[in-house]
C-alpha cells in the first residue's frame, strides 16, 4: 500500500524519519548499502523479522500446555512445530522437555 503516493526514491529519503531504536541504528550503518527500496525492504526483514518470530514462538513454546480437548498427537505435532520456529537445531533433550512441560497442570 502507498498512502502517500511516494516514489521509491522518496521512500528512501523519508524512511528514517519513521524507524526506532535499534532499526534506526541499523539503518544509519547501513544506508550505503540501501541502494533501493526493495533492497532495504528486503534486509530490515531478514535483519529484525527472523528475531521477532523467534522470541514469539519462543513465548509460545514456554507457556503452551495440553488442552484437555486436544488430542496427545495434535499436542505433540504442535509442540514440534513451535520448537522449529523457535530453533530449527534445537536438540531432542530440550524437545522432549517442552513436551513434558506443556504436560504439567
Amino acid at each position: 500500500m502507498n498512502l502517500f503516493k511516494l516514489i521509491d526514491t522518496e521512500k528512501l529519503l523519508y524512511i528514517s524519519l519513521c524507524l526506532e531504536d535499534y532499526a534506526q541504528y541499523w539503518f544509519y550503518d547501513n544506508k550505503h548499502l540501501m541502494l533501493t527500496w526493495a533492497i532495504l525492504t528486503q534486509k530490515l526483514l531478514e535483519t529484525f523479522e527472523s528475531s521477532g518470530k523467534a522470541e514469539i514462538a519462543f513465548n509460545r513454546l514456554s507457556h503452551y500446555e495440553l488442552d484437555i480437548t486436544q488430542d496427545a498427537r495434535q499436542y505433540y505435532f504442535e509442540v514440534m512445530k513451535i520448537c522449529k520456529e523457535t530453533n530449527p537445531f534445537m536438540d531432542e533433550a530440550s524437545k522432549l522437555q517442552y513436551l513434558k512441560d506443556g504436560l504439567k497442570s
